[in-house]
């Protein structure tokens, strides 16, 4: 299955995908569905820029700038003061909840003042509590959901702070590089060219799946995407966080911004999404909990089955699309919008 209709998905999304022209329309999932363009360089509606020129001359997005800042520091400072004086198994527990009121007042700086969160019944009309064991003694279902911006992150960490499957490169990020480190962050890398941060023994796909398999660990997040996408699509699944064969909490992140600035990072610079997000005065995110998914015994044989019959779980409840593009075609659809030479196409 390619593509799942999503006839009760926002009408503004769905009309900017139908109006993609030329490679936008080649490479949908990578293309931004907000009206900053591109590069992020508009064109701009009159009232947007009205409200960009009221933000910069009331000095809102330095404010907010400044208050971000002080939430990762706080953060940061309150993971240290944690690692000296607790031990045990307390640690792990109160550097979560350290780091989740952190992340959540970040967010409200950011103008995430309300998340909605939408619970979705199985079959036989029950709930999920999410974020809870099966059992005593049992590991945390592994969570998995979209990944639409690098914000992803502090969402969840908002939500229950679990630990996260990031490149190796986080590690080494001012502020977010030591918090990652503190709450057992697992680094990978994508293209071998930098081992420093991550295991050099064990594979990336062993060491996720052991940690799922902890039962003394904390919940662990995987994007199974493995990149983002615009929030409108699923790419294909990475198959790490379904070999472990256990069942699996499936959720949906889903950022409002059809016709304003949209926090997914696609085509545009770290310094100007993060500009652009500072002068927006309500940002609205939905987070879709959908039924926990249990493997059959097909699916656990299989980890390649598992993994796309949750894909396509995640993408007819969350009202998303597929498609088949990676991060391969990402890096070249960007390689296009720079006017790079790219083999096999006409720039």
């Amino acid at each position: 299955m390619s593509e799942v209709r999503i006839s009760n998905a926002c009408p503004e999304i769905l009309n900017r995908l139908e109006q993609l022209q030329g490679v936008n329309k080649e490479y949908k999932p990578f293309a931004r569905l907000d009206s900053c363009g591109a590069t992020g360089k508009g064109p701009y509606g009159v009232f947007q820029v009205a409200r960009m020129a009221v933000s910069i001359l009331l000095l809102l997005p330095i404010i907010k700038l400044i208050l971000v800042i002080a939430c990762f520091s706080a953060m940061l400072m309150g993971c240290s003061l944690v690692d000296i004086f607790v031990s045990g198994e307390t640690r792990l527990t109160l550097k979560r909840a350290v780091a989740a009121v952190c992340a959540r007042s970040t967010l409200f700086c950011l103008g995430f003042f309300k998340i909605r969160r939408t619970r979705v019944s199985d079959a036989e009309g029950r709930l999920t509590e999410p974020y809870q064991r099966l059992d005593v003694g049992e590991p945390y279902p592994v969570i998995v959901t979209n990944h639409v911006s690098g914000w992803d992150i502090v969402v969840m960490a908002a939500e229950c702070c679990p630990s996260f499957v990031a490149k190796s490169g986080v590690a080494n990020a001012p502020l977010v590089g030591p918090i990652a480190k503190s709450i057992g962050t697992i680094f990978i890398s994508r293209d071998d060219k930098d081992a420093k941060n991550v295991q050099p023994v064990k594979g990336n796909a062993t060491l996720v799946r052991e940690r799922a398999l902890d039962p003394a660990a904390s919940p662990l997040l995987v994007f199974p995407e493995g990149t983002t996408s615009n929030g409108a699509f699923l790419l294909p699944f990475h198959t790490s966080a379904f070999l472990a064969q256990k069942p699996v909490q499936p959720l949906v992140l889903k950022y409002r911004a059809a016709a304003d600035f949209s926090p997914a990072f696609e085509t545009i610079g770290a310094l100007t999404s993060l500009g652009l997000l500072l002068c927006q005065w309500v940002n609205h995110l939905e987070i879709v909990y959908l039924p926990l998914y249990i493997p059959s015994k097909e699916e656990m044989a299989d980890p390649k089955l598992y993994a796309s019959n949750v894909r396509e779980h995640m993408a007819a409840y969350g009202e998303l699309q597929l498609s088949d593009l990676s991060l391969k075609d990402k890096r070249r659809y960007h390689s296009i919008l720079k006017g790079e030479k790219v083999e096999g196409k006409d720039t």
